[in-house]
């Protein structure tokens, strides 16, 4: 049986918020088996057009039902996420020189079940996608921002800042939930 997508995009879809229009262009659906639960996690990301930056994405998890914002950032090392592990904790520059300890919350790897659209990246079903999920918490203001490192094929390489975002923020961005 094929998994489906579950979030309420279709390509093509034109999300015309407050301040700015976005289409969503590609989709990937992920799944991804936990050996020890026997449980399979699925989720998907949207491609969309229209942020200031190019590569951005929304994903929706399946499981938690929660909409995130993926915007690109850069780091001025390079991390390999198949060789991080969770409760790993490291400093990490930022590309403007700002030094961050992180934590590892999250790591492990999907699999591409479908591909919906064009994506900007050249991937195919069946491949895997390695990813951590690092914590950063600031400080002084108490804020934990969550970046997500994910790499394709065993070869594309991208870092994102990872926004969950409430029904009034989809709302907001997106003219709609």
């Amino acid at each position: 049986m094929t998994k489906r997508t579950k979030a309420r995009l279709k390509i093509n879809d034109v999300l015309r918020g407050k301040r700015t229009n976005f289409r969503a262009v590609g989709c990937l659906l992920f799944k991804e088996e936990n050996p020890e639960t026997k449980q399979t996690s699925y989720w998907e990301e949207w491609e969309l057009t229209g942020l200031e930056n190019y590569d951005s994405w929304v994903e929706y998890d399946h499981d938690s039902k929660v909409v995130s914002l993926y915007e690109p950032v850069r780091f001025a090392q390079r991390l390999e996420p198949e060789h991080l592990a969770a409760g790993n904790e490291f400093t990490l520059t930022l590309e403007d020189g700002t030094a961050q300890t992180i934590t590892v919350a999250e790591a492990g790897e999907g699999t591409i079940m479908a591909i919906h659209g064009k994506n900007a990246y050249q991937v195919f079903e069946g491949e895997p996608m390695a990813y951590a999920s690092l914590h950063y918490t600031d400080a002084e203001t108490g804020a934990t921002t969550t970046y997500t490192v994910e790499k394709y094929n065993r070869r594309e390489y991208d870092v994102y800042r990872k926004t969950p975002l409430s029904d009034a923020q989809q709302k907001e961005l997106f003219g709609r939930l």
